[in-house]
């Protein structure tokens, strides 16, 4: 019942992503497409009428998930980035590219305080 309802939940995460300035990519249809993207009904101990949506090949689809948002955010202009000293008031800071690269991570600078 819920996969019958993840056109609707994603149409929602889309309204919700750009409300806020963040790019959603939406994957359904990409899954939908690749064969090893619900590999249940395969190997030794496998039952042909399950499909189980959680485990997958790999290399596979969750590979190109991440090529395509690595495409996806070298294709903007800013980059933005979560940062829990101001979360939930402001939920990201905004930072070009050159900026990006000359942050230090957020792990190294630890958590801080508003």
């Amino acid at each position: 019942k819920q996969w019958a309802q993840l056109r609707r939940l994603n149409q929602v995460g889309k309204r919700l992503a750009e409300d806020i300035g963040v790019t959603f990519l939406d994957i359904a249809a990409l899954s939908h497409t690749r064969p090893d993207a619900a590999v249940g009904g395969q190997g030794l101990n496998a039952q042909r009428d399950k499909i189980d949506c959680v485990h997958t090949c790999l290399p596979g689809p969750v590979d190109e998930y991440v090529r395509l948002m690595l495409h996806t955010v070298r294709g903007t202009e800013q980059i933005r980035v979560a940062t829990p000293r101001r979360a939930p008031l402001r939920f990201f800071d905004s930072f070009n590219a050159t900026e990006w690269h000359d942050l230090r991570s957020l792990e190294a600078i630890g958590p801080q305080t508003v």
